[in-house]
């Protein structure tokens, strides 16, 4: 990934599986402080949006791109489209939007959200001098998505990585 702290802001746009939108929205919202009565849902549910009262808005949206699984006994199967799923933030600043990045993608994890072979993740940086950039790369590398790991052992919240 490219280095954030180089960046005047940023997008991020995160492919995942393992949970629906419905539940993959209601978690966005309570990471950011808000509840479900904040979403508003799209034409069956192949949406959700949260708007900030700053004017930003969070998504959860369909990706056809995304093979969709969930774990059943333990076993990780095949699973509709409604896991087909993407996290598609608001423009970012550097400091508050990582964290709040942060915050939504443990909350994901913790939820049941994964990612596999067919999720990427998209970064848009928007440089100070004006010009944007965009890398893609594989979900479980970005960030740590799969694994969050702190003196070896999971985090369980954001203060770990601040």
């Amino acid at each position: 990934m490219t280095n954030i702290s180089n960046t005047k802001s940023f997008v991020i746009k995160i492919d995942f599986t393992g949970i629906c939108r419905m539940k993959a929205g209601k978690v966005m919202a309570e990471a950011l402080g808000h509840t479900w009565d904040d979403l508003e849902h799209g034409y069956h549910h192949e949406s959700e949006t949260l708007r900030m009262e700053d004017g930003r808005v969070w998504r959860i949206i369909y990706n056809e791109d995304v093979e969709a699984q969930e774990y059943e006994n333990y076993q990780l199967v095949d699973a509709g489209c409604g896991l087909s799923n993407q996290l598609v933030t608001p423009i970012l600043d550097n400091n508050k939007g990582f964290i709040e990045l942060m915050r939504v993608k443990l909350a994901l994890i913790e939820a049941g959200a994964f990612a596999n072979g067919t999720c990427y993740t998209t970064e848009i940086s928007c440089k100070e001098d004006g010009s944007k950039s965009a890398l893609r790369m594989p979900t479980n590398q970005c960030y740590g998505w799969d694994k969050y790991i702190v003196n070896g052992e999971p985090a369980k919240n954001i203060e770990d990585f601040i």
